[in-house]
């Protein structure tokens, strides 16, 4: 399942590739793309503005809080990792 926050944060519940698959059906630029300097952990594209996120709503993404969207995530499944 693809979800987003009210920030524009979009990320998948199962892994990666969903992630990467719903971005390219969305027909979104991977330069929106981000992840941190733990590479992959907390990967997310970045909708940045609510045309985007209108129409991620409207492939399927689901509307969550920023709390719940780190919850749900895949990579917030696993355990913490240390910098």
């Amino acid at each position: 399942m693809i979800v987003y926050d009210l920030w524009g944060h979009m990320v998948s519940t199962e892994n990666l590739e969903e992630l990467h698959d719903f971005a390219r059906m969305m027909g979104l630029d991977r330069r929106l793309y981000h992840v941190d300097g733990r590479g992959e952990h907390h990967a997310h594209y970045d909708l940045l503005n609510n045309r985007l996120k209108e129409r991620a709503r409207m492939f399927g993404a689901v509307k969550v809080r920023a709390r719940d969207l780190v919850e749900r995530a895949w990579w917030g499944k696993e355990p913490a990792r240390k910098r």
